[in-house]
């Protein structure tokens, strides 16, 4: 239709047409005449074109749970959050947590739990080490750490006993071919000599290391893996190793050892 000395370019201002998959026409007057013309306009970014309309996603949302409009009469599923998550302004984002022991609680065996109970961890004994659960993060993630000590149902407990009957991991020979293990096996808190273990076929306890060694020799002398030098004994104790294989000058690390000498820490 013409007015004065132009022609419309489309029928109804804000009619909409799809251009692409992507970009839009809009009618309307964009310009000094009197006449209605067409403006080409692009969608957001993960957004395609329908009917003339740009319908949202997920991705263009930048949504990663629940159920939202599309833009297009429709509605789009963006995904459901985890046990530990809620969903928040389509976001999944991490719960509350709660340790019923009050944290690092070390002599109280405690459960702790985020997202409103679905996910729990109790804490629990691996030989004398406690895994300990607790909150961390602003108190919504699940976190843990290994602790020393005298571990029994989840907790650390006081020794009932006062005096080592071996060192840890010590070994010694109970014959010719048997050995025993130094542990705490009763769990009272001290170390005592294990039941007798037979050595291997083909192999012999050596008195100098407490150790099973191979009856085969190269030059009359018997096999050994050792390198001499001073090493750590336990996570407790340095000594020195000699090549084959026996500790001497074994003593005591106040603050524990680690990477064969005494930590300063």
């Amino acid at each position: 239709m013409s007015i004065g000395q132009c022609t419309n370019e489309c029928n109804k201002k804000g009619d909409k047409e799809c251009v692409s998959d992507n970009v839009f026409k809009i009618c309307g007057n964009y310009d000094s005449d009197s006449c209605l013309e067409y403006q080409t306009l692009s969608c957001l970014s993960g957004e395609f074109c329908k009917n003339g309309n740009c319908c949202r996603t997920c991705s263009s949302l930048d949504y990663n749970c629940d159920k939202w409009d599309d833009n297009c009469g429709g509605k789009l599923f963006c995904g459901k959050c985890g046990y530990d998550e809620t969903c928040k302004n389509g976001k999944c984002i991490l719960t509350s947590c709660k340790d019923s022991d009050g944290g690092k609680n070390y002599y109280v065996k405690g459960n702790t739990c985020s997202g409103s109970g679905y996910i729990c961890q109790e804490d629990w004994c691996k030989d004398k080490t406690l895994i300990e659960f607790y909150c961390g993060n602003k108190n919504t993630a699940i976190l843990s750490e290994e602790h020393y000590c005298l571990c029994k149902d989840g907790a650390c407990i006081n020794k009932t006993c006062t005096t080592d009957e071996c060192l840890y991991p010590s070994t010694k020979c109970y014959s010719n071919n048997s050995y025993q293990k130094c542990a705490d096996y009763n769990n009272d808190g001290c170390y005592e000599w294990s039941e007798v273990y037979n050595c291997p076929p083909e192999q012999k306890c050596d008195e100098k290391i407490g150790k099973c060694i191979s009856l085969i020799s190269v030059g009359g002398t018997p096999l050994n893996q050792c390198t001499a030098g001073y090493k750590c004994y336990n996570t407790k104790y340095i000594g020195y190793q000699d090549a084959n294989c026996k500790w001497n000058n074994i003593r005591y690390c106040a603050k524990g050892c680690s990477n064969n000498k005494c930590n300063s820490f």
